[in-house]
């Protein structure tokens, strides 16, 4: 698939308008032809490349091992200064970043 079609495709899945797909992904319409007359074109086209990627997409939803172990990687190895929030006093400490979750936890056990 070349990269005009695929940009085609994805501004399509994003906006379902094929004028708009057409022109962003650097088409030029025919004389006398609106974008939107040749977005149509282009889509009955490109509707078998459409339900490939659809599926490529799909399968790339879908959990695996390797992705499940590359975020727990993501989360292990990430910049603990993210999550935490540094004071300057006379010794040096972390005060963890309240999340709104941890804040309705503490609200739900107060009442």
């Amino acid at each position: 698939m070349k990269k005009e079609e695929e940009q085609f495709l994805r501004v399509y899945k994003r906006t379902l308008d094929p004028g708009e797909a057409f022109l962003a992904a650097g088409f030029l319409p025919e004389k006398g032809e609106t974008p939107e007359e040749a977005g149509k074109k282009k889509l009955r086209k490109f509707r078998s490349k459409l339900r490939t990627l659809e599926k490529r997409e799909e399968k790339l939803d879908e959990p695996s091992l390797e992705r499940i172990k590359a975020e727990i990687a993501r989360i292990a190895f990430n910049d603990i200064g993210r999550y935490l929030r540094c004071t300057a006093s006379r010794r040096a400490r972390s005060t963890p970043v309240r999340s709104a979750r941890s804040q309705s936890e503490r609200a739900e056990r107060s009442r």
